[in-house]
């Protein structure tokens, strides 16, 4: 038995009250018995059910962002994630949106852009090399995503 549970029986059985308030008293650390048994750590190492949703759902998106920066050359779908991830694509995505505050594809957009712009700063890549090297196929559709996230064109790009 733990010394909080000790000090309970030692409670119970020599009441700090008088035989007036024995109801009340009795009611009270039943509810305290009740608290220890069923909402107390049981060791260090445990935690309470919403706080480890909270921490694996952290991880599941931290995960996601770190698989899809390292996936920019060849962007995975969304069920990919989901997998590697170990959760549904629908609650990934979900989850995904509700954490950064924006959607997984617009998360990739802009980490695939930042990359290019980084690249296209260097002066060792020509635009359509930067598009190739973070994954876009078409010229077009990156400069159109290009312009979104950044603002302008990739050619007038200048850091």
């Amino acid at each position: 038995m733990r010394q909080v549970e000790q000090d309970l029986a030692k409670a119970l059985l020599k009441p700090s009250v008088e035989s007036p308030a024995l109801p009340i008293y009795y009611r009270a650390k039943v509810l305290e018995v009740l608290s220890v048994l069923f909402f107390s750590l049981q060791d260090q190492e445990s935690e309470f059910f919403c706080f480890k949703q909270k921490r694996v759902a952290s991880d599941r998106v931290q995960k996601a962002c770190a698989h899809i920066a390292a996936n920019l050359e060849h962007p995975l779908t969304l069920e990919q994630l989901g997998r590697q991830i170990g959760c549904s694509s629908y609650y990934l995505s979900r989850l995904f949106s509700e954490t950064m505050g924006m959607t997984i594809s617009r998360y990739a957009r802009q980490l695939r852009i930042e990359q290019a712009a980084k690249l296209l700063a260097s002066g060792r890549f020509n635009v359509s090399e930067a598009a190739i090297e973070v994954g876009y196929q078409s010229l077009s559709h990156f400069s159109k995503a290009f312009k979104e996230v950044k603002g302008c064109n990739p050619s007038d790009f200048n850091v």
